[in-house]
């Protein structure tokens, strides 16, 4: 666990700071139009995985039979959503952001939650790495043309995929239908939780302008930053969730350790909210300065959203996908609706004042689902 989560923050600290270069390198507008469709691609992606990425390490983790079947299942949904993609790039005139089709494939595709299910830390990590050198090369090299930045990071994350792919190899099989029972409320929860991460981004260009967008975007990637890092050790705690729960329910002190744990990590962001807002036009520069306050609000619905993520594994060991696609969207639903509400008025402001409340709820709702009832805690006492 310890080399997995250096070796994820260490690749999400260099993508960030690729992410920064690029933003410095565009104007508010441009990058604003390359990180729509850049978070256009990671919702198709996160379709393309079919539930893979939060399914997958407890499939592997319980040796499922349905783990092979997801493979090819997953390689045909990435490959024809990301040429989707790219086709209707050329049709609509956006040509240069076509290579972005290849962030579908690459997310969809890639396998790292094999080697979380076989609690393999760092070749689980080593992708995340390659991506994030990736993303840097790309923005050290300043370039006047948007599609330089679109291809440059299509390929990082394509090329992310193909290793992730080399140190986890699967035979395929054809018994895909073993893999498709459940796995729709897994898809459901990733794009829900996709939106109510980056929707605003969407509505932002829609109902201001791409520059505005640009600007939300560019200081979203630091909590984007944090909350991946966080995620992904979520994830690879499911096989150690699995043993501890054994086929029945989480214990209180199980329950309570792991919210203590999740409090004390979104404390720590707290404390560095502030330095963190102050250092936005240091990091992008004076055309980002407003983006200060939106970023504050935002850090704190990542803390928020963060008390609860080291419940969740416990929830989809349990098999409860179900109630956690339920709850996701329920977040969405109210990110969406207070977005339409605030952005007209408050821009920028009220899409993240949109995220908090969403993310307050999402983290409510979990804690509430995680916690045991009082009944079981009597019936676990009788045993």
């Amino acid at each position: 666990m310890i080399s997995f989560a250096s070796g994820r923050a260490f690749a999400q600290g260099i993508e960030l700071v690729g992410w920064v270069l690029i933003a410095r390198h565009l104007a508010t507008s441009e990058f604003g139009q390359l990180m729509v469709a850049f978070l256009a691609c990671r919702y198709l992606g996160i379709v393309g995985d079919w539930g893979g990425a939060v399914r997958g390490p407890r499939d592997v983790a319980a040796a499922s039979s349905a783990v092979s079947s997801l493979l090819s299942m997953r390689v045909r949904a990435s490959l024809g959503l990301g040429l989707a993609y790219a086709v209707a790039c050329v049709l609509f005139g956006h040509w240069p952001l076509a290579c972005l089709g290849l962030v579908v494939v690459g997310r969809g595709i890639a396998r790292d939650w094999v080697a979380l299910g076989r609690e393999r830390g760092i070749r689980a990590s080593l992708p995340g790495v390659m991506q994030g050198v990736g993303v840097l090369a790309v923005g050290l090299v300043r370039v006047p043309f948007v599609g330089y930045y679109a291809a440059g990071v299509g390929c990082a994350y394509f090329g992310a995929c193909l290793l992730s792919m080399a140190l986890n190899r699967l035979a395929p099989t054809t018994t895909a239908a073993k893999a498709r029972s459940g796995f729709p409320w897994l898809i459901m929860l990733g794009v829900a939780d996709q939106v109510s991460a980056s929707g605003d981004v969407f509505l932002l260009a829609a109902l201001t302008s791409t520059a505005v967008a640009g600007v939300y975007s560019a200081v979203y990637r630091i909590p984007n930053a944090w909350i991946s890092v966080i995620g992904m050790l979520a994830s690879a705690s499911i096989p150690l969730s699995l043993r501890q729960l054994k086929g029945g329910p989480a214990t209180a002190r199980m329950v309570w350790n792991r919210l203590a744990i999740g409090a004390a990590a979104g404390s720590v962001l707290l404390l560095l909210t502030p330095l963190l807002t102050r250092s936005v036009v240091t990091l992008f520069g004076s055309a980002y300065a407003s983006g200060a306050g939106p970023l504050g609000i935002l850090l704190i619905a990542t803390a928020a959203i963060t008390v609860s993520v080291p419940l969740q594994p416990l929830l989809v060991a349990q098999a409860r996908d179900r109630y956690l696609a339920a709850v996701t969207a329920a977040g969405m639903v109210v990110n969406v609706a207070t977005n339409l509400a605030l952005i007209p008025f408050y821009g920028a402001m009220g899409a993240a004042t949109a995220t908090l409340a969403s993310q307050v709820l999402v983290s409510v709702l979990v804690i509430a689902a995680a916690v045991p009832r009082r009944r079981r805690l009597r019936a676990g006492a009788a045993c």
